[in-house]
């Protein structure tokens, strides 16, 4: 593949989809954002349960600026989205996980007791020598600074996976889900849809930390039995092993 002229860029061969959207304009970066944020929440809303929208999980590949203002757009909605940032991937990823790893809780004034994040001494010359040398000495430094720490203070909410883990990434993503669940109180009408996505995925050690150890919610026989056959039919011994401990027959 050709390299794309200056302000373009080339359809990743990766992706199952591609969605093109048009706004009338040639070669205007970020036209697409605010389309695909709506699109987001409508597929979000469209699978409601008891009125608790499906949890979104943001992934976060190198990047810049858009990408920190996707990811906080993400976090901000307080629907129990998630983020999940490849460590190791380069630019604004690797910028995001060195304030997340190395700022530190504050109690502001006029916040009403909320817990925001700064940096260190040490740490913002740090961070500002990395920012400066990934995207130059322009006028961002302190807005990517603070959506840096506003990101950060996500604690919950917030995974960084390493490229160098030998974990595959879609048991952080799934992980990622499992754990905004939880935070977001999500009713128990999702464990179901909870189980079955992780047995489709075939991580029972996700299952059995996320869903079987909280006791929040009870999982009837019938549903037991349920989630036995659907194991079964993906033949997912570990998950018939876990189901039987949990006193599925």
């Amino acid at each position: 593949i050709e390299p794309p002229d200056k302000g373009y860029a080339t359809l990743d061969p990766n992706h199952t989809h591609h969605i093109l959207v048009d706004d009338g304009t040639t070669g205007t970066d970020g036209i697409e954002y605010e389309f695909r944020a709506a699109l987001e929440t409508l597929i979000c809303e469209k699978f409601m349960i008891q009125n608790v929208p499906l949890p979104m999980v943001c992934n976060m590949v190198e990047g810049g600026m858009r990408s920190l203002e996707i990811a906080i757009s993400t976090l901000r909605k307080g629907t129990g989205n998630t983020l999940v940032v490849l460590k190791g991937s380069g630019r604004a990823s690797d910028i995001l996980c060195y304030g997340f790893e190395n700022s530190i809780e504050i109690e502001s004034e006029g916040t009403g007791g909320r817990k925001e994040r700064k940096m260190p001494a040490e740490c913002d010359v740090e961070i500002k020598r990395l920012i400066e040398k990934d995207f130059g000495k322009y006028k961002i430094e302190k807005q990517m600074l603070d959506l840096i720490l506003e990101i950060s203070a996500y604690r919950d909410f917030v995974t960084i996976y390493s490229i160098q883990n030998p974990e595959p990434l879609d048991f952080y993503i799934l992980s990622s889900l499992m754990k905004s669940s939880a935070n977001a109180n999500v009713l128990a009408a999702t464990k179901m849809r909870q189980m079955r996505l992780a047995i489709t995925w075939g991580h029972a050690k996700i299952a059995r930390e996320f869903i079987f150890s909280q006791k929040l919610y009870k999982f009837s026989a019938y549903e037991l039995e349920q989630l036995m056959l659907f194991a079964i039919t993906k033949q997912r011994t570990e998950f018939v092993k876990l189901l039987m401990d949990y006193g599925c027959d």
